[in-house]
């Protein structure tokens, strides 16, 4: 078993490369391709709960969608008082997870955006990493919920996949997911191969 030396530490671009080369997913002769969405992150701290990384992501998301019609404070309020109904508590537990999708179709309906979202559950069993992909190609950003990363970094934490990292070498192709983690500003990543089972996708 490779010694991940990056065990609890936020992956970003001032690593991803070293990460990638020390857990043997490539050799240095690498090629790389990355697509992402024109999508803006947003951070818990310059907003109202400690534990309104769900409500965040979902902000992210409708903004997204959304385009300029709304200021983000004031989606990210309404999307508030929505989960408030079920069960949002941003001071002790967060959001309940089973509920991103009511939530979240009901926030576009309000401001007039009429898609429909769908959730999946258990990584490998509801969704894989093919699925998210084959969405983010579709141009449309995904809500994940995690139990844990598998890395010590991100537990019981939602962020937002706005696309992904693509590197290919002799030593075969690996898939990084983008996210932005509401805990920074700058792109962040997650590891897919390394998430626990107990995880879900919205979008």
């Amino acid at each position: 078993m490779v010694k991940d030396k990056y065990y609890g530490k936020r992956l970003c671009l001032d690593n991803i490369e070293d990460y990638m080369i020390t857990m043997g997913y490539i050799s240095d002769d690498y090629k790389e391709f990355t697509s992402k969405l024109p999508i803006v992150g947003i951070l818990q701290r310059d907003f109202e709960d400690k534990n309104d990384c769900t409500i965040s992501s979902i902000t992210s998301y409708v903004k997204y969608f959304t385009k300029d019609a709304e200021s983000t404070i004031d989606v990210y309020n309404y999307v508030r008082e929505i989960s408030k109904k079920y069960f949002y508590n941003g001071d002790t537990y967060g959001f309940v997870i089973v509920f991103i999708k009511n939530v979240l179709d009901k926030v576009l309906s309000h401001f007039h955006e009429s898609r429909k979202t769908k959730c999946l559950y258990v990584k490998g069993l509801g969704f894989n990493l093919d699925t998210m992909i084959r969405i983010l190609d579709w141009g449309i950003p995904i809500i994940l919920s995690v139990t844990s990363d598998g890395r010590g970094y991100y537990s019981r934490h939602t962020v937002t996949v706005y696309g992904y990292h693509k590197f290919i070498s002799s030593g075969g192709t690996k898939v990084m997911l983008m996210v932005y983690d509401n805990w920074n500003s700058t792109r962040s990543y997650i590891d897919y191969s390394k998430m626990s089972a107990l995880c879900s996708i919205c979008y």
